[in-house]
């Protein structure tokens, strides 16, 4: 737009400031647009997001009760092990509660680890959340004119009109 702007070359004074006046206005009206498509962009990656970040927490609620029911197995069997008298067949009784403790405890380790995995997505995803949910930056400084300050509210709370008086608010005209 600036381009062809610079193409028209010089213009007297009385018909410049009326197409620059457009000019500004058409601009203007890009960056609204083009703002209103970036803030409904991030509204789908968040909802996007908030459900990745229900399935991991659904997750993550799982296999932690898989890991203490895996705890209490290990207990129960640690007990078990030391509380049979000494006879043959309480040895033979025992050596099986070992085997079946190592088997324990290498599921502990392997969920363990599957909670560490997955509670480091879901920090990822909180903060990606996090990231979306933040007002759109300001590319100028606000209109002194604009007397409401809605740039703290996340774009995808705030109404449609709210939203293009936010748009509008980070767009300083150039005079």
């Amino acid at each position: 737009m600036f381009e062809e702007w610079k193409l028209i070359g010089r213009v007297p004074k009385e018909y410049g400031d009326e197409l620059w006046e457009r000019f500004l206005k058409a601009k203007r009206l890009f960056l609204i647009e083009r703002m209103k498509t970036e803030i409904n962009e991030d509204k789908k990656i968040s909802k996007n997001i908030s459900d990745r970040l229900g399935k991991n927490k659904s997750f993550f609620n799982r296999i932690t009760k898989e890991l203490q029911n895996e705890i209490d197995l290990k207990a129960d069997i640690e007990y078990r092990i030391q509380n049979l008298p000494a006879t043959l067949r309480s040895y033979e009784k025992r050596e099986e509660l070992k085997e079946v403790l190592e088997e324990v405890k290498k599921n502990i380790v392997r969920l363990e680890n599957k909670v560490k995995e997955v509670k480091e997505k879901l920090n990822l995803d909180e903060n990606e959340l996090h990231h979306f949910s933040k007002p759109p930056k300001k590319a100028t400084k606000n209109n002194s004119n604009n007397n409401q300050d809605n740039s703290d509210i996340p774009p995808n709370t705030q109404s449609e009109d709210t939203q293009k008086q936010t748009i509008e608010s980070h767009i300083e005209p150039q005079n």
